[in-house]
């Protein structure tokens, strides 16, 4: 099994027409976003074998915090010119299909609109675009990278900034709502009994119920942001520039 995470660079200072594209490095807020994002990818999924990087500054920026985060030596951060502005979808899995089969996952950090056309090239049914600083990773079920074939991508995450807020929102809320519930069941078990807690009764039924709480809240959320949660809408973006 392989498996292809995407990592679109965060967000950087805006253009200048007098300033070169390539060299434009991240604003705060974008590293900020990086290793918020890392930090989250570093807790719920397995880190990946390979870093492969578009050598602009954003995005090599952007994979710097991430290899930070991860242990993953910068030294070996590959840089691939072409992932700047140079690949279609097709030739992007080209490139892929040259690693070395050593290598059971691999995160490329780059631009739009390359990787949300790719996004939906390699996940068959996909049609958002990757926000900034989001992480995009499938599965296929090939054995070596050679083999792997358009639509052949199982959509495992695909998490950004503005819904990893979201997230921890809901985690908060899950938690306080459970922690009420579990102290106020705990009490009624004792009334149940003939046992009135007292004050010091009550704070040890808040600590625990805080524990338990911490606990499903996060386990309950990690894969769901809940129904509300809002999702980026299909954008075409083949006509424009490199982002």
């Amino acid at each position: 099994m392989k498996k292809i995470i995407l990592v679109r660079h965060a967000t950087a200072v805006a253009k200048d027409p007098d300033k070169d594209d390539f060299n434009r490095s991240l604003r705060k807020k974008g590293r900020k976003e990086a290793r918020a994002m890392a930090e989250w990818y570093r807790r719920v999924a397995e880190l990946p074998d390979l870093f492969v990087s578009s050598p602009a500054n954003r995005a090599i920026e952007t994979a710097l915090l991430f290899a930070k985060e991860f242990g993953y030596p910068k030294k070996r951060i590959v840089l691939e010119e072409a992932i700047y502005g140079g690949f279609e979808p097709s030739e992007l899995l080209s490139f892929m299909k040259t690693l070395d089969d050593d290598y059971h996952s691999v995160m490329v950090f780059g631009h739009d609109p390359l990787f949300s056309e790719f996004a939906q090239f390699i996940a068959k049914g996909f049609e958002d675009y990757l926000p900034k600083c989001s992480i995009f990773g499938v599965t296929t079920n090939r054995r070596n990278w050679s083999t792997i074939k358009r639509g052949d991508g199982r959509l495992e995450i695909f998490e950004y900034p503005a819904g990893l807020h979201q997230r921890l929102d809901l985690v908060k809320a899950v938690r306080n709502e459970m922690m009420d519930r579990i102290e106020k069941g705990i009490l009624t078990v004792l009334e149940e009994f003939g046992i009135a807690g007292n004050d010091d009764d009550r704070m040890k039924i808040r600590r625990t119920g805080a524990k338990l709480a911490k606990s499903f809240a996060a386990r309950a959320a990690l894969d769901n942001r809940g129904p509300d949660a809002k999702r980026p809408t299909k954008k075409v973006q083949s006509t424009e520039k490199t982002k």
